[in-house]
């Protein structure tokens, strides 16, 4: 890969190459996945049938026909991937909770209830003798594990919206933390043997509200905004790597190593995008994040594909 390296005093880098073989920026738009009990909707004149639950629906419920009906919707208004009839869920069950007023998709019901997945536990567990935090805990004298505190869950490195897929990216870290508080107010930390930090980049699908995929990131949190260009997702790891990914599945299409770079550091900033002269480039920081990246540094990069791709 060529690369034109031009240092400035500001200690900013350009490198303009090829970056990807087989993807670029513009790409074909997204064809909408249909399947059992779903129809394309489009326009805003006339009414499209939807199936709707009349009460909650318990995980694992055979579903019967007084648990749902059908309720007419505008086109424009139509939940999508929604069941059109109810011959199409009565005597399926139940795959995950269903709520009064919800409108049903293929992927909330199942054949049989064996298929049924267990429900999995939302939490990780702590070592023994470590008090978990209830919701809205203040610090006590005693400690108590925090999860998310400062820096877990959704935190701030901004999400993506991408209007092909329909699909917000994000990412969701898992950092406890082991806290107390004396009379004197001062905040005490205590380690918690064998945690270590991680979390995933993920895409979330706006019409379900289910995951539509994500990627793990193990021995630091993922601290990289999350940006979409085209059919293209990127975000970076405090390792220094940067990725672009499929939007649609998530799928990692190409990586940069930012280590290789004289000074660079992780890749915990938020990647942009922009055309010149009809040229289209993709620029990132690549400082690093005090405390969670491995090494920090001063370097912005700029990314593009060559003139006759």
């Amino acid at each position: 890969m060529a690369t034109e390296v031009k240092p400035k005093s500001n200690r900013i880098l350009l490198i303009f190459g090829v970056f990807l073989a087989i993807v670029a920026f513009g790409g074909a738009l997204l064809v909408g996945r249909t399947g059992g009990g779903t129809n394309a909707i489009g326009g805003a004149t006339k009414n499209v049938p939807a199936v709707v639950a009349t009460k909650d629906i318990p995980a694992s419920t055979q579903i019967t026909a007084d648990m749902v009906t059908v309720v007419q919707f505008s086109q424009d208004q139509a939940p999508p991937y929604a069941f059109r009839g109810k011959d199409l869920v009565v005597g399926k069950y139940a795959a995950i909770p269903i709520h009064l007023g919800s409108a049903i998709i293929d992927y909330d019901i199942v054949a049989d209830a064996g298929s049924v997945q267990a429900a999995k536990q939302a939490f990780l567990p702590i070592p023994a003798g470590m008090v978990a935090a209830a919701q809205w805990s203040p610090y006590q004298p005693t400690a108590m594990v925090f999860q998310p505190w400062a820096g877990g869950g959704m935190e701030w490195p901004p999400a993506a919206y991408s209007p092909r897929t329909h699909f917000v990216y994000s990412h969701a870290n898992y950092s406890p933390a082991n806290i107390g508080v004396d009379e004197a107010n001062h905040i005490a930390f205590a380690p918690i043997p064998g945690e270590v930090d991680h979390g995933v980049y993920g895409a979330t699908d706006t019409r379900t509200g289910k995951i539509a995929w994500k990627i793990p990131i193990t021995g630091t949190t993922p601290n990289s905004g999350m940006g979409v260009a085209g059919d293209l997702v990127f975000f970076g790891e405090s390792s220094g790597l940067f990725h672009a990914a499929d939007a649609r599945t998530g799928q990692i299409l190409w990586t940069f190593d930012g280590s290789t770079v004289p000074n660079a550091g992780g890749a915990d900033s938020s990647p942009a995008f922009y055309v010149v002269n009809g040229k289209e480039y993709v620029v990132y920081a690549f400082g690093g994040e005090p405390g969670n990246s491995l090494v920090l540094g001063d370097v912005i990069i700029a990314f593009a594909l060559p003139r006759d791709e």
